[in-house]
């Protein structure tokens, strides 16, 4: 997470908390919402972003430890079959 995340969640928090509770999900999904609309916005650009990274991440990962095979396999089958369809 950027600094800058980090710094206004923890701020939100801070207001929130009392000494001694962990945070929560839900005390971070009030957090959020609390936000101001600017800082609301840089967040969710930051969260759609690594959310897309992780994704990558996994469907990369998962490729390389064979777990997607069967689709070329189907694809092969298909383009063999003659009923492969251009996307």
């Amino acid at each position: 997470m950027p600094l800058w995340a980090s710094r206004v969640l923890t701020k939100a928090l801070r207001r929130r908390r009392v000494k001694g509770v962990s945070t929560t999900v839900a005390e971070i999904q009030q957090a959020i919402a609390d936000l101001p609309q600017a800082d609301y916005a840089r967040l969710s650009r930051w969260f759609h972003q690594h959310d897309s990274e992780r994704w990558d991440s996994q469907i990369e990962q998962d490729s390389n430890d064979g777990k997607l095979d069967f689709l070329l396999a189907q694809a092969a089958q298909a383009k063999a079959d003659g009923t492969l369809r251009e996307l």
